[in-house]
């Protein structure tokens, strides 16, 4: 699959580019309305599997490779005509329909190999190289223990709500960063990853509800992520074997361009670099209270 530069295709932004199909998906109110922003990470620990979690319900090559664990067109839950949440996502769907989801289904980052180790170090460097240039006091930085980062679907919801509260005590901007474990899913895959797929809309659904409660939805992203995606086509032991591109979801309640955006959205074939996304998400929505 050909990549290019995320800049060619879009742009997590305050101010738009001027680029054709320009994602500005930040309100360009953001940087005056608010002095507090937070950002939240939700890493899908494993290597998540993005073609069951974004269904491409029109696509026959996905059904023919997984003729075992394909989300069959009759259970997706339809967001446009050549995409659809896996029905555990369904209670999502209130957000993506009321503006509060940008969805990358093609996103990835040159350079990864299919390692869970090198691709997760890979990945938080991308994501820490931004702040070189906007300094967060470390005290601004709270990242829950290395178990945190990988918890079981029993605790995810717990902690997702340990930092709702945080955050509407915080007057200051934040970053948290928070991981689901079991995403590694080389057998027997389909039950296994609908329950965590289920854990997850279920304890995201909940935090978003406490954050638009609290009044903090406005001055929060959450993004999710994880350090890969998976094989097109499924194993012999009806599971995915590690593979490129994976499923990129941002909410929050100030996102100018909402919805899907893929290339495969008008027939072209390319991936999304998501470094860039990530630079773009860090300044931009960050950038502005860093200093202050």
């Amino acid at each position: 699959m050909k990549r290019r530069a995320f800049l060619q295709n879009a742009a997590v932004a305050v101010t738009p580019l001027l680029l054709p199909h320009t994602l500005d998906v930040l309100s360009s109110t953001c940087l005056c309305a608010y002095a507090k922003r937070n950002l939240v990470f939700v890493h899908l620990n494993g290597g998540n599997d993005g073609y069951n979690t974004i269904v491409p319900h029109t696509d026959e090559a996905y059904y023919k490779l997984r003729p075992n664990i394909a989300v069959q067109p009759t259970e997706v839950i339809r967001l446009t005509e050549r995409y659809g949440f896996h029905p555990s996502l369904a209670g999502l769907k209130p957000w993506y329909d009321q503006g509060n989801m940008l969805i990358l289904p093609n996103a990835t980052s040159a350079n990864l190999d299919n390692s869970h180790h090198t691709c997760f170090h890979a990945w938080k460097n991308l994501l820490v190289k931004p702040l070189t240039t906007h300094p967060l006091d470390p005290k601004q930085i709270i990242e829950f223990s290395a178990a945190d980062l990988g918890l079981a679907a029993s605790d995810f919801e717990e902690k997702l709500l340990n930092i709702a509260s945080s955050i509407s005590t915080h007057q200051q901007s934040h970053v948290y960063a928070i991981g689901l474990d079991g995403f590694d899913t080389h057998h027997f895959q389909k039950a296994k990853h609908a329950f965590l797929l289920q854990a997850y809309a279920d304890a995201m659904n909940t935090f978003m509800n406490r954050l638009k409660v609290s009044d903090e939805l406005n001055n929060t992203m959450i993004v999710t992520w994880s350090e890969f995606g998976r094989s097109l086509a499924q194993n012999n032991s009806k599971g995915t074997d590690h593979g490129d591109a994976g499923v990129l979801m941002i909410y929050g309640g100030q996102l100018q361009h909402s919805g899907i955006y893929s290339n495969q959205e008008t027939n072209a074939s390319s991936a999304v670099d998501v470094s860039t996304v990530y630079a773009n998400i860090l300044r931009n929505w960050l950038g502005g209270v860093l200093q202050a």
